[in-house]
């Protein structure tokens, strides 16, 4: 564990950056200590979110499918928002 002088270090040097490079710290520190991935529903937030076109939403059923071999007996996921 850290101790309280070095956190006190970060900490006055985090004060002295802007905003912006303060918020790139902090997504930096959250990174270190978060799982690496995205669970299934921050995945499906993201691709609504892109709005990804129906041929990209085709192309991308079609390489998993591919890439896994089997798509059939995942559920109906529908990407488009709608």
């Amino acid at each position: 564990m850290m101790d309280s002088m070095s956190v006190r270090q970060i900490v006055d040097a985090v004060q002295d950056m802007d905003l912006g490079t303060q918020r790139k710290v902090l997504d930096f520190a959250r990174g270190l200590v978060k799982p690496k991935g995205m669970t299934g529903a921050e995945l499906m937030r993201l691709a609504v979110e892109l709005n990804f076109d129906s041929q990209s939403l085709d192309e991308m059923q079609q390489a998993i499918a591919e890439a896994f071999e089997r798509i059939d007996d995942l559920p109906e996921i529908n990407l488009d928002g709608e």
